[in-house]
This record gives structure tokens, sequence and C-alpha cells, in this order.
């Protein structure tokens, strides 16, 4: 199921401790983009299917190995 967020999606002040005890506030905004096929993924995973190319000209992949990368990105970007 999709995030219990509002279609005009929410947005969040977060507040992260930061080095020698300064904070380091933050504005998320988060909001529903796509639907991401996991059985899609499942098939390019197992080899049954090919992943689709990703379209530069398209504001939103549903790739689903694009979704993955993002989502496995997304820690080490944070250091």
């Amino acid at each position: 199921n999709p995030l219990p967020v509002a279609p005009t999606g929410v947005d969040l002040d977060v507040t992260l401790p930061g080095e020698g005890g300064k904070d380091r506030p933050f504005r998320v905004s988060i909001k529903f983009v796509s639907l991401v096929s996991w059985h899609m993924l499942h098939e390019v995973l197992t080899g049954r299917s090919m992943a689709e190319p990703l379209e530069l000209d398209k504001p939103i992949s549903t790739n689903p190995v694009h979704a993955v990368d993002v989502v496995l990105r997304h820690l080490p970007s944070m250091k």
C-alpha cells in the first residue's frame, strides 16, 4: 500500500544532530509519485525480462531497477 500521504503531499520540518552539537534543520517534502511493480523487478532479477532503459525526458521513472537504485544510494548519500 502507498504511504498514507495526501495527494498534494506533506511537508515536514526535521532537525538532525550535527557535529559539534550544532543541529541541522531540514525541510522534507513527501509526495506520491508512482507505483513500482515489484513483480516486474522479480522478472528482471530472474532473467525473464529486461529492464526498460531510463528515459531521461520522462519526469517519473516506473522502472523498478531504478527505484531500487535510488533506495540503495540513499543512505550513503547521507554521510
